[in-house]
């Protein structure tokens, strides 16, 4: 601690004879030394900038930062008052995710600031897969944020991915390329070409006390990016000190977009689990048959009986299920006797006050249903759908926190759907199996929007998008089994007939494929062309493929256990047609797969260890 705290002292003295007499800069570095970041405070001005670099390449150029509240203006006119550095390293497990066990490791620098009699302190942290930061407000009462004057300076000429803002929450606007947008939604992934960069740019640990911004710039030709606040945020930020803004996150990742997949910054970011859900036994992620595309809906015993079949271990009744299911006690009571449970689908706008969710959660825990899916958070408030971002709201993250609140308190598990992005709140929520927050398969997304989920979506959290529906909107076979390994969530709700997964050929795989899983590495993919991507559950490997257009893919293999064999399974698109064709064969961790795809098309590659074929 104490070497950390001279090294940022001495590049305190070092900067700010560089860069004037008024000006005093800090640096911040990643545990590796790749990510840099410096923090300049000009004691002229009061004012606090801040640029990021990765391996001496800008990241961020002079950017501002600060804070409007009902109070003071934290933008200048600031005195800084101490700097104070430390370590953050810790492990920890969740049952759900693109891993099991977490790293949160960085090093971090809070900058305490002064105007008027009240403080502020803004606090950095560099990680070697990003760099993140928030505002504190210390003291006690209310207070009020009117609005940011934070903005991040993108260096060079980026081209940007994501969605454009306003985002139809629940109809959500497709993924893409957003070369002529003036707003974009968070999360927004820039592609810098002249230093090959990738850089994901979100917001970590959102809660009630706060709102989900959006990004805009001055004009086209600009790549100053400021934080602005929902347009249906009619109201200051009401809160209480002390106070903590959200984390502003950058993933970093150069040369390709490993990191911007694997990482798991968002969940780090986040509070620790509440102590009720640490090791509760209750929060089991898992696959789910869904009657609302399928139909069927009055035959629940026989989708459960099918989901004993499958190995899957819910079954979730949708809309109007309290028509059919006449008797739910009686229908858990027969999932139970199956090893089965009920997930049941409800109304937001109706959910909006502690009362109407403690009934809910309260006969939910009484009749025995296992969880939720929660939809319509675009409704709020009063059931007025104005601009469609009301989810982004306080307001509307208030009633988020509520609901998962009292459902932890019932142990009844959450899936929310029509909702804002998550940002890593399964960390302190891991009952919260999923969350839509994208265009998803009842909404027939072309292959381009698909092949941008995996960069920018999933990233944050688990996704709530019904895959693998044979047929829906010309994709093949392979592409749609692929969908069940390259989008992560811990739900998987299947959105098929029981018929059609029953008689197909690859319903064994689609038996084994889990919902929560131990590592992840991304292979190979560029946004809105490819996705490749292998998962690990224990010592079994799956591989989904996700093309937009007919193309060869390499899949080496080294990602497994050296020295071992192993038995592939192999579904890939037949030359013509929609089906898919498959296959087995031995390899090792020395092989390469040459796998050619179709139009729409993929391929799915099941691995385990040993000879036999599986």
């Amino acid at each position: 601690m104490k070497h950390l705290a001279c090294r940022i002292l001495l590049a305190a003295c070092l900067l700010g004879s560089a860069s004037g007499p008024a000006a005093k800069a800090y640096e911040l570095a990643s545990p590796n030394g790749n990510i840099k970041a410096t923090i300049t405070f000009d004691a002229t001005a009061g004012t606090l900038t801040w640029r990021v670099a990765s391996g001496g390449t800008a990241i961020f150029a002079e950017s501002p930062l600060g804070l409007l509240t009902d109070q003071v203006k934290f933008t200048d006119g600031l005195k800084l008052l101490n700097i104070a550095p430390a370590k953050i390293d810790e492990t920890y497990t969740l049952p759900q995710g693109k891993v099991s066990t977490y790293r949160n490791k960085a090093n971090e620098l809070t900058l305490a600031l002064e105007k008027d009699g009240h403080k502020l302190n803004v606090i950095f942290r560099a990680y070697d897969d990003g760099i993140a930061f928030r505002y504190a407000i210390p003291g006690t009462g209310e207070i009020q944020i009117l609005e940011e004057a934070t903005a991040l300076n993108v260096a060079g000429q980026p081209v940007y991915w994501g969605q454009t803002h306003p985002n139809q929450y629940g109809y959500e606007n497709a993924l893409g390329r957003l070369d002529q947008a003036a707003a974009f939604s968070l999360a927004l992934l820039c592609e810098l070409k002249e230093s090959k960069h990738w850089v994901l740019l979100a917001q970590a640990a959102t809660y009630g006390d706060y709102c989900i911004p959006h990004l805009t710039r001055a004009d086209r030709q600009s790549h100053l990016l400021k934080f602005t606040f929902p347009i249906d945020q009619k109201e200051p930020i009401k809160t209480t000190r002390p106070f903590a803004s959200p984390w502003r996150v950058a993933v970093i990742a150069p040369d390709d977009l490993s990191k911007i997949v694997e990482q798991t910054l968002f969940e780090n970011l986040n509070p620790p689990t509440e102590p009720e859900l640490i090791h509760a036994d209750w929060i089991q992620p898992g696959r789910s048959s869904w009657d609302y595309i399928a139909g069927d809906k009055e035959n629940w015993k026989g989708w459960l009986d099918f989901d004993a079949d499958m190995g899957w271990e819910y079954h979730l009744v949708d809309g109007g299920w309290r028509k059919y299911v006449k008797d739910p006690p009686a229908a858990t009571a027969y999932a139970r006797s199956k090893g089965r449970g009920l997930f049941a689908w409800e109304y937001t706008p109706k959910l909006q006050e502690e009362e109407a969710i403690e009934k809910l959660f309260g006969y939910y825990a009484e009749a025995g249903l296992r969880g939720s899916k929660i939809d319509f958070f675009d409704k709020l408030p009063g059931g007025k759908d104005t601009t469609a971002d009301s989810e982004d709201t306080q307001w509307g993250l208030q009633v988020r926190d509520r609901i998962c609140r009292i459902a932890a308190k019932h142990k009844i598990q959450l899936v929310f759907h029509g909702c804002a992005i998550p940002t890593g709140e399964r960390r302190r929520w891991p009952h919260l199996l999923g969350t839509e927050a994208i265009k998803g398969q009842e909404s027939d997304p072309s292959p381009q929007h698909d092949n941008c989920i995996a960069y920018i979506r999933n990233p944050l959290g688990s996704v709530d998008w019904s895959p693998t529906l044979f047929g829906k909107d010309g994709k093949t076979d392979a592409y749609q089994l692929a969908t069940s390994v390259v989008f992560e969530s811990g739900l998987l709700i299947f959105a098929g007939q029981h018929q059609v997964y029953r008689a197909h050929p690859a319903k064994e795989f689609l038996s084994k494929v889990p919902a929560a899983w131990d590592e992840t590495k991304f292979i190979a993919g560029y946004p809105g062309s490819h996705t490749v991507i292998a998962r690990r559950k224990g010592r079994e490997w799956f591989v989904g493929c996700l093309t937009a257009q007919a193309r060869e893919i390499q899949l080496p293999l080294d990602f497994l256990e050296r020295r071992t064999p192993y038995a592939a399974t192999i579904f890939q698109d037949e030359p013509s047609g929609q089906k898919a064709a498959q296959r087995a064969r031995a390899v090792t961790a020395s092989d390469t797969l040459a796998l050619q795809t179709a139009d729409r098309g993929g391929f799915v590659v099941y691995l385990k260890t040993g000879k036999e074929s599986p």
